[in-house]
C-alpha cells in the first residue's frame, strides 16, 4: 500500500482480512500499532515479493510519477497494481510497456490523467487493464452526512478537525 491515510489503512485491513500480508510506504518510516509502515524509498526493494501494489497516496512532488519503468522493474510477472490514488503517480506509457513485456500480470485504474480518460487512450482496450469509473465515495447527502457529523460536532465544540488537508504538505 503506497499511503496510509484513513482509505489506505482501511483497504489495508480489508486485504488483511482476507490473508494478505500488508505493508505500508508512507512519507515518513513510522511506528503503528496495526501495520508496518515503511519509507517510500524502501518500496523498489519490497517489490519483487509483492503480488499487489495499491496507490491510495495523495499527488505529491514525491508520489507524481512514482510508478514508472524504473519502479516497475523491480516488481513481479505476476503484479496487480491498482491505484486510487491521483492518475498522475503512473507513467501510463511505461506501465503498458511493462504489461506487454510481463514484466507484471495487471493493472486495475479508478483514477487518470487527464480525468475523464481520453476516448482515444489505450487503457480502454488493453487485455491487462480494467478501467473503474472514480466513483468510490459518498456522493448522496444522506451517504455523506454521517462522514461529516463528528467534525461539525468537533468544529462547534472548539476542537480541532480531524483529516483536515494541511496546505503546507498538499493533501
Amino acid at each position: 500500500m503506497v499511503g496510509f491515510g484513513r482509505i489506505g489503512r482501511q483497504i489495508g485491513r480489508s486485504l488483511r482480512e482476507l490473508g494478505l500480508e500488508v505493508r505500508g510506504f508512507v512519507r515518513t518510516p513510522r511506528e503503528d500499532a496495526e501495520f508496518p509502515l515503511l519509507g517510500a524509498g524502501d518500496l523498489p526493494a519490497w517489490l519483487p515479493e509483492a503480488r499487489l501494489l495499491v496507490l491510495c497516496a495523495p499527488l505529491t512532488p514525491e508520489t507524481r510519477g512514482l510508478v514508472d519503468a524504473r519502479l516497475l522493474a523491480h516488481g513481479h510477472p505476476g503484479l496487480t497494481l491498482v491505484n486510487v490514488g491521483r492518475g498522475e503517480q503512473v507513467v501510463v506509457p511505461d506501465l503498458i510497456a511493462a504489461l506487454d513485456a510481463g514484466r507484471m500480470g495487471r493493472a486495475v485504474l479508478d483514477v487518470f490523467s487527464p480525468e475523464p480518460l481520453e476516448a482515444d487512450s489505450p487503457l480502454w482496450s488493453h487485455p491487462k487493464v480494467t478501467v473503474t469509473p472514480h466513483h468510490s465515495g459518498p456522493s448522496t447527502p444522506r451517504a455523506m452526512v454521517p462522514d461529516l457529523l463528528p467534525n461539525l460536532r468537533r468544529f462547534a465544540e472548539g476542537l480541532e478537525i480531524q483529516g483536515a488537508v494541511d496546505r503546507a504538505r498538499g493533501y
